[in-house]
């Protein structure tokens, strides 16, 4: 019979539990309970009028309440399958058995049991690092008492000590949606697995992580294991590829900087140019106005005029230009950075170099767009002071016009766009 027919059976008799010292389930006498209690193999006795089982007796480890079972737990009661009885609520059984999980007899993801095997496992393998630390006299574990129960982890070189307190009997509290037990297994294999220095790195990251928390160590130190096996492989790796990673994330600064520098040069030469536009759009303006009726002045401004338009598009493609240039050389620096085996196993490590890289490109982006509407402008104001100047030259007005002819405007303008958006504006890569 299985362990969940067995304790739904002995609920259906009832039964008190002494909870003090005893620990004994207690049932009124009954002899289909006698009945069951032996076709169960089940040891009892009659005294005072009542059933006594004692709870070591049963099939299964029992535990009354999910308390009792954090505070008297040990490792052998997993030798058996285990109950208890009332979680929670009272008459809600979690039962494991066969490695699976139960909450009033239908499966559930319930990873009490998992994490307490996942505190007996850890307490044990600190005191197998302790006793059998012989690696080039370097010790994992520096202090290990059962007395005492503590583990001490110190590190010379950044002089502070971790001290994880364990209780001689029961287990800590840890979330039960969360498989510790498959974490620490892994904790395990990667301290098996590697050498060349790495348990140096791992206890310099459970000192790290752990040291400072307020509450109870053992339970940061299944909180923050992910981090502790991250830190160690991170640290490690730099160790190993001779790099540092602060040093990079300097240097790459630093070039952060200098690309700002060379963006804000460029942005300076066309606010010069966007600052003084308005005073030439101006004094162009006022010369033609002044100047009606002297058709040879007129037609110098105009020339003039499409000499200054050219100019400002030859500025502007040289600028552009150069923020192509600086878009290529952001482009590689990052990719020869990225490509370094180190961020192969650490890519989230990358993460600070691709936001600056991102920051850049889009500045890059928005003075591109910038330049672009400065030239449109230009272009757009200049040819409308062209056509004024054709205007006061010939003497035509705009009555004079056949509707026919205004088709040529919102061309003029579309042929002008795509003269600044080909040929002025846009750069073209080279193609090595």
């Amino acid at each position: 019979m299985s362990v969940l027919n067995i304790h739904i059976s002995l609920v259906k008799f009832g039964y008190s539990y002494d909870i003090g010292d005893t620990k004994n389930l207690i049932f009124e006498i009954n002899e289909e309970l006698i009945s069951f209690l032996r076709s169960s193999s089940i040891l009892f006795e009659k005294r005072n009028q009542s059933i006594i089982v004692e709870k070591e007796n049963l099939p299964y480890a029992y535990f009354h309440n999910e308390v009792e079972f954090y505070n008297v737990v040990k490792k052998k009661h997993f030798e058996k399958n285990v109950v208890i009885s009332n979680y929670k609520v009272e008459n809600q059984s979690l039962i494991l058995e066969d490695e699976k999980v139960y909450l009033n007899g239908k499966e559930t993801q319930n990873f009490l049991f998992a994490n307490a095997l996942a505190y007996f496992e850890a307490i044990q393998f600190f005191k197998n690092c302790h006793d059998n630390d012989d690696q080039e006299n370097f010790e994992f574990v520096d202090f290990y008492s059962e007395a005492n129960n503590s583990i001490i982890f110190s590190s010379i070189s950044e002089k502070r000590r971790l001290k994880l307190k364990f209780k001689p009997v029961g287990t800590i509290p840890l979330n039960t949606e969360v498989n510790y037990f498959s974490k620490f297994s892994e904790f395990k294999d990667t301290y098996t697995k590697e050498r060349n220095h790495f348990h140096t790195f791992l206890k310099n990251a459970m000192i790290s992580n752990i040291a400072s928390f307020s509450g109870i160590k053992f339970e940061a130190f299944f909180y923050k294991i992910e981090k502790i096996l991250n830190d160690a492989k991170l640290n490690f790796n730099v160790y190993l590829q001779g790099l540092s990673l602060e040093k990079i994330q300097t240097e790459y600064s630093e070039y952060k900087q200098a690309y700002f520098k060379n963006q804000n040069e460029i942005l300076s030469k066309i606010s010069n140019q966007v600052v003084a536009f308005p005073f030439s759009i101006a004094a162009i303006s006022f010369s033609l106005f002044k100047l009606s009726g002297n058709d040879f002045p007129l037609l110098l401004i105009v020339l003039g005029l499409v000499g200054y338009v050219f100019y400002t598009s030859f500025l502007a493609r040289l600028l552009m230009l150069d923020l192509q240039k600086l878009d290529k050389g952001i482009h590689h620096d990052f990719s020869n950075l990225s490509s370094q085996k180190f961020f192969d196993d650490h890519r989230k490590e990358l993460e600070y170099f691709t936001s600056i890289k991102n920051d850049l490109i889009e500045r890059i982006k928005k003075l591109k767009l910038g330049l672009f509407f400065f030239v449109t402008i230009v272009w757009i104001v200049s040819f409308g002071l062209v056509i004024y100047a054709s205007k006061l030259i010939f003497k035509w007005e705009w009555s004079d016009l056949n509707a026919r002819y205004y088709i040529f405007i919102p061309l003029g303008f579309l042929l002008l766009y795509i003269a600044i958006y080909k040929f002025l504006i846009i750069c073209k890569k080279k193609k090595n």
